[in-house]
């Protein structure tokens, strides 16, 4: 079907060609017939007379050449082929798997606790102070510390720092240091322990006491 239509198609454009060839040519001689000059002639008056040219005879158009087409080898259609229709294999039912049953945990059993006895607290020795082996008592303001502690064989030594005297004097009347003006010192050794009171004989009322551990 296509090849028949090239085929006329073909043979109408040549023609038109022609045609369009043979219009220009007749055209070209009209044209050259009307500007070709004319053959003079004498006349009686005078006048030239105009030999009227003989008519031009239109050309025929050409012989059309003849077109040798050469048939194309059709193409061959492609046939479709039916491709094959993968039939359905039924599948086996699929078997739901079944849950496994779950084992109960057995019973343990819970032992009986038994009541233990709580610890009993020992008792906590009192740290043991730290006695100084000795001791040095500054005398201030007309007054001796309530307490001093030494350990055995321990000396104290009293300073006076006021500026009135004073005397450091046992109440038990073991030992007596006299006056001790400003700035002056005494001391006395406690080889014994036990407890050693004393006072001032210039001023009664300034008491204090030595702990010999």
């Amino acid at each position: 079907m296509s090849t028949q239509r090239m085929r006329t198609e073909t043979r109408s454009e040549l023609r038109r060609r022609v045609s369009l060839a043979a219009a220009i040519v007749v055209a070209a001689a009209v044209l050259g017939a009307c500007v070709s000059p004319p053959i003079a002639g004498t006349t009686v008056s005078g006048t030239r007379e105009i030999t009227p040219t003989p008519p031009v005879q239109a050309a025929g158009p050409p012989p059309s050449p003849e077109l040798t087409v050469e048939p194309s080898t059709p193409t061959p259609e492609a046939t479709p082929t039916a491709s094959p229709t993968a039939s359905a294999t039924p599948r086996p039912p699929t078997a739901s798997p079944s849950p496994a049953p779950t084992p109960s945990p057995a019973a343990t059993p819970v032992p009986t606790p038994v009541p233990t006895a709580p610890p009993t607290a020992s008792p906590t020795p009192p740290p043991t102070p730290t006695v100084a082996p000795s001791r040095t008592i500054a005398i201030r303001s007309q007054s001796f510390p309530v307490e001093v502690e030494i350990a055995a064989t321990g000396s104290v030594t009293w300073v006076n720092m006021d500026p009135q005297p004073h005397t450091i004097t046992s109440t038990a009347g073991l030992f007596d240091s006299g006056y001790v003006t400003e700035g002056l010192a005494w001391g006395r050794t406690f080889n014994e322990p036990g407890t050693y009171g004393y006072s001032c004989r210039v001023h009664p009322w300034m008491q204090g006491a030595v702990i010999v551990r």
